[in-house]
């Protein structure tokens, strides 16, 4: 009699970004053959690059913590066998406020003397401690097991926890420079602010070369494990029967799986979903959930030799502004503070040769043209475009000096909008508010017995919290504390 072999489980997952393809390589390794379906010609959504002019450009800011001996991000990374693969180097957080321009080093000590300058330093370490002590408190950001029992969270906003601690208005400023790595807003959790600050605080990378490492390294790992992936294959419908999935539709291609997982925003998957998928008053709660703001970026290729590379993060910050009004800048006194990195790929590691500006906006700027198409807007709204990046353009020279261009490009929230899917161009997904977290935040579970969610829409936002969010998402399929368990387990063994 021949022996019967087990079958693999299979997963669909609906989306290639980095949620998508994250949570197909850690159940890829769990001995699941998982289809990932891309509606994007190209693979790896915001890890996915483009080239202008011979210069390979990212799309969006990839500077992120997790990284160091025992982070988060380095162990998954390890785990899934690929830190080696992605080549990343340290970046370091210059914040520029006016006339004053600082260069915060990695570690504790180190980033308070330097953040306050030499000044402020009870204050200061009190505060820091209190950042400290709420991300102690998440068990998944420390890689700790969990027994899944929610705990009780800090009622209090990200702007309460600074104003409680510091009493200097300059150095609030100051502390407020990554606000829009996470749409920092008033109502913004402090345990939101406390987690990305902890990651830069003990310090950030990003790629030597592109994210595109990164989208390539976690596909590599699914197809090796007999899995594949389908980019240009947006789904049209999800087919159900009762309360399970049973189907999901690429036009007339019918993809089917044991599980199935959405990795694009909730919203697009309300789109696409069954009508029973979601209760009514789920509907209503998503439709009336604030988003998290979108942003205009500027992609520019400088003149060679022209600007020292330098591996610096820069926050720019607009003096005197204050930070917490930084959605709702008036288009006149845009844009309220930046992100700005730079690039070399010429063969001069000494001199930047792209740059890439991130300037945090709202929607509503663009909100008279969002019936135009990409390649298809009126003539107003890229004079609109111009006038936005040449104010960009000018806080950035402001803050850096001269910048000498061979090439510009810009991209509006409209850009972002219909690249990523969302109905207002959201970076991060939906805005988390203190004032009603189980309201404004979602779990992987569905009420459909097979469909979960993963991607920036559920728990933390960026590179780490999305594969934070991943291992979640992939838990609550193989079981939980299941892959934490053995990311610790090799820390040991490397011990």
């Amino acid at each position: 009699m021949a022996k019967q072999t087990k079958r693999m489980k299979t997963a669909c997952i609906i989306g290639g970004g980095l949620g998508g393809l994250m949570t197909g390589a850690l159940l890829t390794k769990e001995g699941y053959r998982v289809t990932v379906l891309e509606k994007n010609s190209n693979l790896g959504g915001g890890l996915q690059g483009f080239m202008r002019k011979g210069h390979l450009i990212d799309p969006c800011m990839h500077v992120f913590g997790g990284l160091q001996p025992g982070g988060n991000l380095r162990a998954i990374l390890q785990h899934l066998g690929i830190l080696d693969k992605i080549h990343l180097k340290p970046y370091h957080d210059t914040l520029i406020c006016g006339d004053e321009r600082l260069t915060l080093p990695f570690g504790r000590d180190a980033w308070i003397d330097a953040i306050g300058d030499g000044k402020h330093k009870e204050e200061l370490n009190e505060y820091v401690d209190a950042l400290y002590r709420l991300a102690d408190s998440e068990d998944l950001f420390n890689m700790r097991p969990s027994n899944g029992a929610p705990h009780e969270m800090e009622n209090i906003s990200a702007k309460e926890l600074i104003e409680h601690h510091i009493s200097d208005l300059d150095l609030r400023q100051k502390l407020t420079f990554i606000l829009h790595l996470y749409d920092g807003r008033p109502d913004s959790p402090a345990l939101l602010h406390a987690l990305t600050s902890v990651l830069h605080i003990d310090g950030i990378y990003s790629f030597e070369s592109s994210a595109l490492t990164m989208a390539q390294a976690l596909a590599d790992i699914i197809t090796t494990g007999g899995g594949c992936i389908h980019t240009g294959s947006p789904v049209s419908a999800i087919e159900a029967d009762g309360r399970r999935i049973t189907a999901v539709l690429c036009g007339d291609v019918r993809h089917t799986a044991d599980y199935y997982i959405s990795a694009i925003s909730i919203e697009a998957l309300l789109n696409i979903a069954p009508k029973g998928a979601f209760s009514p008053a789920f509907r209503n709660r998503i439709a009336a959930a604030e988003q998290c703001c979108s942003a205009f970026c500027i992609y520019a290729i400088l003149k060679p030799h022209t600007m020292k590379q330098d591996n610096a993060s820069y926050h720019i910050l607009r003096r005197g502004a204050n930070p917490w009004e930084m959605t709702t800048t008036q288009p006149d006194q845009w844009p309220h503070d930046m992100f700005l990195m730079t690039r070399s790929d010429r063969g001069d590691e000494h001199y930047a040769d792209t740059m890439t500006i991130v300037a945090p906006m709202m929607f509503e700027y663009v909100k008279q043209w969002k019936d135009s198409t990409l390649g298809h807007r009126p003539a107003e709204y890229r004079q609109w475009k111009e006038r936005m990046t040449a104010q960009a353009m000018q806080m950035a020279q402001e803050a850096l000096g001269p910048i000498e261009t061979e090439y510009i490009e810009a991209a509006s929230p409209l850009t972002v909008r219909d690249y990523n899917g969302t109905t207002q161009g959201t970076c991060y997904g939906m805005h988390t508010s203190v004032d009603n977290l189980a309201y404004t935040t979602l779990s992987t579970r569905t009420r459909m017995e097979n469909l979960f969610l993963s991607g920036q829409d559920v728990n933390f936002h960026g590179m780490v919290g999305t594969s934070l969010t991943a291992v979640l998402t992939a838990e609550t399929i193989v079981g939980r504390n299941v892959i934490v368990d053995q990311i610790n387990n090799e820390k040991k063994q490397t011990i």
